[in-house]
């Protein structure tokens, strides 16, 4: 019967922070061996445009991007959920009033007010790859807005930001960082498998997601089988029917073969 595979990006088969910048070979093969049979979609927090280059060129059915905001199979749109106007103005007046950075990603391009911010010189050397699509002309809501994102100098801002937006978003604070991804209400990556399952016809129990970080939390219980990496968070692992091996030893592959999904590689 066929299945369908949800594959976080960040710390799932790639993991910037430990120096792991590129999809392994073992990892691409199972990708291209999934699709023989199978579903494949991969399952971010990012949107199309801060996806880089090898990312997108990975053999896949679909993506499910922007915490559940937005998804595609093919060339076909499944569903899309923009930010409104009321919620983004809001952001806005914040970052002018807190001096903070926000960024505004679309499906081409990252509008952001932080051109001469520190915060976003900072925020740079993570993601080099992305200059070329950051827009810093006014933003007039001249494109839909699939995904929000705010930076911020101190904790005590973060802390005021959850609060201020508390009625227009689902805040996450990233991980050691004083940023947050700002999701609409309701949305996040279990709210968008659920209905990408939905539109696609398949059973939550022929379902898999692989993932790590806190934002892959909703996920988990949106599928039948549920598998945390080996690096993921204790939050993650709690939920999942399965911990398998770390994002540095081809966790995914691994897991993958154990289940029947895929064949080992040279069959050994």
């Amino acid at each position: 019967m066929k299945k369908i595979i949800f594959c976080d990006i960040d710390g799932t088969i790639v993991d910037h922070p430990r120096g792991m910048h590129y999809v392994s070979d073992k990892v691409r093969y199972a990708f291209s061996e999934l699709l023989k049979e199978h579903l494949l979609f991969l399952a971010s927090g990012r949107a199309w445009a801060l996806l880089p280059q090898d990312i997108r060129d990975l053999p896949v059915s679909g993506c499910l991007l922007s915490n559940g905001s937005y998804a595609f199979e093919g060339d076909r749109v499944l569903f899309d959920h923009p930010i409104g106007r009321e919620p983004l103005q809001a952001v806005m007046d914040f970052c002018r009033e807190n001096d903070a950075v926000y960024y505004f990603e679309t499906h081409n391009n990252v509008y952001t007010n932080g051109e001469h911010h520190p915060l976003h010189a900072r925020f740079n050397d993570n993601w080099d790859f992305a200059r070329k699509i950051y827009r810093y002309e006014p933003f007039v809501f001249q494109e839909p807005i699939t995904a929000a994102m705010i930076a911020m100098e101190s904790q005590e801002l973060v802390e005021k930001a959850t609060e201020e937006f508390k009625d227009y978003f689902d805040s996450r604070q990233h991980h050691g960082f004083t940023s947050l991804d700002l999701n609409p209400l309701g949305v996040n990556k279990g709210s968008g498998i659920r209905e990408l399952l939905e539109k696609v016809g398949i059973d939550r129990e022929e379902a898999y997601a692989f993932g790590d970080g806190l934002n892959d939390l909703e996920m988990m219980t949106a599928v039948g089988h549920p598998i945390a990496m080996g690096n993921a968070f204790p939050e993650i692992k709690e939920l999942c029917e399965e911990v398998c091996e770390d994002v540095l030893d081809d966790g995914f592959y691994h897991a993958l073969v154990r289940h029947g999904l895929i064949k080992p590689i040279n069959n050994v």
